[in-house]
Formats: C-alpha cells, structure tokens, sequence
C-alpha cells in the first residue's frame, strides 16, 4: 500500500496590508485570535509555534510566552522571504 501526501493551499481572504500565504516560515510574524500577534519560532505539519514576547503589551495580557496556532487560524502579517527579497535588489 502506497501512502501519497499532498499540500493543500488554502485561499484565506485578502485582509489590506495583510499578506496572505498558505503556510508561514520561521521568523514570520503573524496574527491570530482576537488581534494576537507573534514571531513564529518552528514549523510543524498542522502548526507554527509562535513566540508572543514580541508583543509590546505582552507582560499586560498575563499569557504564556509561547503557543501552538494551527495553520488555519493565523494570517501572515511580516514574512520574512520578503525581506530576503528586499535585501537582493
């Protein structure tokens, strides 16, 4: 038996100044559930875990510093290809 895997791109709604991609990489900063946002520290096959320090009210909200956001939950907000894009022109 033959196992046979496939990547779903999944359109997610265009958001202005939001960037909108099927996966984020590390060191992409992204938003999530009720206006949270963080640097995604690793990628997993479902999730990123993100890393919520860099929130300027992150001491404020009382919250772990680090959770698990499934693929489907988050938007991209900073990706980090387009600063590499950036840096070769």
């Amino acid at each position: 038996m033959h196992t046979f895997f496939f990547s779903k791109i999944v359109a997610t709604p265009k958001i202005e100044g939001v960037i909108t991609m099927a996966k984020a990489h590390v060191g992409d900063i992204i938003e999530f559930k009720d206006g949270l946002t963080g640097i995604v520290e690793k990628l997993n096959e479902n999730s990123v875990i993100v890393d919520l320090t860099y929130m300027e009210n992150f001491k404020d909200l009382g919250i772990e510093e680090k959770t698990v956001v499934n693929h489907k939950n988050y938007q991209i907000i900073h990706s980090v290809e387009e600063d590499e894009e950036e840096t070769e022109e």
